[in-house]
């Protein structure tokens, strides 16, 4: 596709689009990004990490999370012996060793913007795969004088070419 026949192709989604009741609408990726080592005080997410050897690894959920919620609520951190299983968790299932409980934050981070929401769909298509829990959102470019002008540029390419 020609470069002339791209921008057209861009104008005609600006403005054929939902704009989702914003001025100057600027399409932006977004993903969610963790932010560890937060106190209970600062946050109610947490998952409970094992720290025995090897790489830490965590838990959120599953037979093993709910035994440490319901035997080790009081506890920041446990130490388990593989005798502690209980019946409610399967042996592949029992990770014993010292587990701690690691409070998280999620915080949304800007990955790129586009002009369109085509332009972030596509985006995605091609890149979801190396992103965090990936989403779209639309942020307002009002009074952004570079980001009016090239909309306008990009509108008037499509006028250019439906012959307007």
């Amino acid at each position: 596709m020609k470069m002339k026949e791209r921008l057209a192709e861009i104008g005609h989604n600006i403005a054929t689009q939902d704009e989702r009741i914003t001025s100057h609408a600027l399409f932006a990726v977004m993903e969610k990004r963790r932010i560890y080592g937060l106190t209970n005080d600062y946050s109610h997410k947490f998952e409970w990490v094992h720290r025995s050897g090897g790489e830490p690894f965590g838990i959120e959920s599953g037979p093993m999370f709910d035994w440490l919620e319901s035997d080790c609520a009081l506890y920041t951190d446990k130490c388990v012996a593989p005798e502690d299983r209980p019946d409610s968790v399967q042996e592949e299932e029992w990770n014993y060793g010292n587990w701690e409980r690691i409070y998280y934050d999620e915080i949304d981070v800007f990955v790129t913007a586009c002009f369109t929401e085509h332009g972030c769909n596509e985006y995605l298509r091609i890149n979801k795969h190396n992103l965090t829990s990936p989403f779209t959102y639309v942020f307002s470019a009002y009074r952004n004088q570079e980001w009016i002008d090239m909309r306008a540029f990009l509108l008037s390419q499509q006028k250019e070419t439906d012959g307007a």
